[in-house]
């Protein structure tokens, strides 16, 4: 017999309570579709800049269920973990500005953690790029040759012996560190959820997307009710989509 299950380890370290998926019909400011990450800060940073703002989330199963969840629970400072392809397409200052960007928010989540008093096993740490043949490290030195002359400051490479030491594989002949951070993804999404629901935010579980209906109030329709508000903006994976209502499909809706 086959003892293995399919299982999600982060989702083993906190119980989830669902909240009532949706059963009627409501207008607010801004309709949400995910209790990912992508539709949790939405509702925080909005709520920040402006807390009477009426924010709904749609969710297909609970905050936290999906791709958010499910996370190595690495937070990196890359983008797409190729710097070069970055400059080629946005050149030098864009580049820097979204390399800078995402280097913040490694500390903007520490910082929201200790704001709120969230357990979400934050642990800001290095993160170590390591080289493990020679085309590897000419790359390493291409990237972090070009990260200077974007303007962002670089530690040096380290060489084989103090790779060594660090990581402690035979395997490793080169790395540079760079800022980094580890996070429980499945307790940071589940955290977020609770904030934004003292913020005023309603979350509705178990009420997947079925579709958006455009017009000059854009309409959310799940098989439970509907949400309609004033203006719309989505962002989706390419994989789902909002129908599949997964954690990174967002419809915004705003009032005004």
């Amino acid at each position: 017999m086959n003892a293995y299950k399919h299982v999600v380890y982060w989702h083993d370290t906190e119980k989830v309570t669902f909240e009532a998926p949706l059963r009627e019909r409501v207008d607010c400011d801004v309709c949400i579709v995910g209790g990912g990450f992508t539709g949790l800060w939405t509702a925080y940073f909005l709520k920040e800049t402006e807390p009477a703002l009426d924010i709904r989330i749609v969710e297909a199963n609970y905050s936290g269920y999906g791709a958010s969840g499910r996370a190595d629970g690495f937070v990196t400072p890359t983008i797409g973990k190729d710097i070069q392809a970055l400059v080629k397409e946005f050149g030098l200052q864009r580049a820097l500005e979204a390399s800078q960007a995402v280097g913040r928010s490694i500390l903007e989540i520490g910082r929201f953690a200790r704001k709120n008093r969230v357990d979400a096993e934050y642990e800001a740490n290095d993160y170590l790029m390591v080289a493990t043949d020679a085309a590897q490290l000419k790359r390493l030195e291409q990237d972090r040759g070009l990260a200077e002359r974007m303007g962002a400051a670089q530690a040096e490479i380290l060489p084989r012996e103090e790779s060594q030491a660090v990581i402690g594989s035979p395997a490793v002949i080169g790395s540079m560190r760079t800022g980094g951070a580890l996070v429980n993804p499945f307790k940071l999404s589940r955290r977020i959820a609770r904030v934004v629901r003292e913020k005023g935010v309603t979350i509705y579980d178990n009420s997947p997307c079925l579709r958006v209906e455009p017009g000059v109030r854009p309409t959310v329709v799940t098989a439970g009710g509907q949400v309609k508000a004033d203006k719309e903006g989505r962002s989706a994976r390419s994989d789902r989509g909002p129908t599949r209502g997964s954690p990174w499909s967002s419809t915004c809706s705003r009032r005004g």
